[in-house]
């Protein structure tokens, strides 16, 4: 599972990190006036930020992955290469007149800060909670492998050229001659990837930037993922019944929709059956105007059901450890109820529509790649006591430790309640649980 950090983009423990890191080595640098960690401590950062993001995200993937162990691969090969190149010239002339000056050699440190921060930001905001909570399509798409293409081709380039200009200088007894070999043939090693850029001219140039900008603009950093393929905007509205709670769905559509018409679903909204719409686990949204009532399922898991304040409204149910949580469907405006899947039909009260996907009881798989409680303790009294007892028998035949069902879970869980002096019905909030991860 992830580590959430500060935030959930990793911004600003990153920052941190890297203002302590710089910070140590530039008192190292200024105590011993020697330049030859300068360099070595920018490179070596990027390294840094790298691990530390890929080992807090709980959810790898190969983009990740690939992306991550290419910023550690180009950090190593540019520390090392200025690292061995300060070890031969003994020095470094840049700081000739800020070495012994504490402000002015700070103020060099302080924009490797900002440069080493700024860009492992996309490796940074790969890793974070708010982009691996979603899902991504998988690894080695077209833009995946034009990437890794142009990865090859520029450290190549980079890799190369460094080392052109390193034995062009060393060939020289005029330190201050210009190196025109190779890749610095014309002017810069960079102009090759940038020259193709003047055939297509400002205006289209301007049409192409513009395009880009607008659809950007209407982006959300909520949903980072998605900040090419889907606009948020296209996301359905959340909302309790005062109104009070109101958020977006993660996604435009659900994963999948549940009618469950079990007692326990009938019991918790109401009413003849409940809706569930399936949507990876996000963020608790207005986590100060929300209660939790987590109990026990006969299953085995913990349901953690989240109630508005205000008016009671349930909202969202979720399972500690799932990436995968229940928003209420009738709290969600736009829902195709048609795609619902209904469950539990055996004990439904109303009719089931003609044609639509259905069990009898809650189904094994849900096919969702995860196990998620989508239901109450399913059916009635006398169908839960068969399941857990054909669960004990069949422990028993695979010769496993039968399982433990106690007098609580032989009989349909009920919500633990507690009743005031005056009668009242309490139901007791945890507001401290705010991570719908549990």
């Amino acid at each position: 599972m992830e580590v959430y950090v500060l935030d959930n983009y990793y911004l600003a423990i990153t920052l941190l990190i890297t203002i302590g890191y710089q910070l140590f080595f530039f008192a190292i640098a200024f105590s011993l006036k020697f330049d030859k960690l300068t360099d070595f401590a920018g490179g070596t950062n990027f390294v840094v930020l790298a691990i530390i993001t890929l080992a807090f995200s709980g959810h790898h993937n190969g983009r990740q992955i690939a992306a991550s162990l290419f910023i550690m691969v180009w950090g190593v090969r540019l520390s090392g290469f200025l690292l061995f190149r300060i070890i031969k010239t003994g020095k470094d002339d840049r700081f000739d007149d800020k070495r012994d000056k504490f402000f002015p050699f700070l103020g060099f440190w302080i924009f490797q800060m900002i440069w080493v921060w700024t860009v492992s930001l996309p490796v940074t905001v790969l890793n974070s909670p708010n982009v691996t909570q979603y899902p991504q399509p998988a690894f080695g798409t077209g833009r995946d492998i034009g990437g890794i293409v142009l990865f090859a081709i520029g450290i190549i380039m980079e890799s190369v050229s460094d080392v052109q200009r390193y034995i062009f200088k060393s060939r020289q007894s005029d330190k201050s001659a210009i190196c025109d070999k190779g890749f610095f043939n014309s002017d810069q090693p960079h102009f090759p990837c940038i020259e193709p850029i003047h055939s297509i001219g400002p205006t289209r140039l301007f049409i192409a930037f513009h395009s880009v900008f607008k659809v950007l603009s209407r982006k959300s950093s909520h949903t980072s993922l998605k900040l090419i393929k889907e606009d948020i905007q296209d996301n359905m509205d959340v909302s309790c019944q005062c109104g009070a709670i109101t958020f977006k769905t993660p996604l435009p559509k659900p994963l999948a929709i549940y009618i469950c018409h079990c007692d326990e679903c009938r019991r918790q909204s109401s009413s003849a059956f409940g809706c569930s719409a399936i949507f990876p686990s996000f963020k608790l949204p207005n986590k100060d105007l929300m209660s939790v009532y987590s109990r026990p399922t006969a299953s085995g898991h913990t349901l953690n059901c989240f109630f508005c304040k205000t008016c009671g409204t349930r909202l969202i149910h979720s399972t500690p450890g799932k990436d995968i949580v229940s928003v209420k469907g009738g709290c969600i405006e736009g829902l195709d109820w048609k795609q619902a899947r209904h469950i539990w039909c055996k004990r439904a009260m109303v009719p089931i529509p003609e044609g639509v996907e259905r069990d009898e009881e809650e189904p094994d798989e849900v096919g969702l790649g995860a196990d998620i409680v989508i239901t109450g303790s399913g059916g009635g009294r006398d169908d839960e006591k068969r399941r857990l007892e054909k669960k004990e028998k069949e422990s028993k035949g695979k010769g496993k430790e039968p399982a433990r069902i106690s007098e609580m879970d032989r009989e349909p869980t009920q919500p633990r309640r507690k009743l005031s002096a005056f009668g009242k019905l309490k139901i007791r909030g945890h507001d401290s649980e705010t991570d719908l991860r549990g």
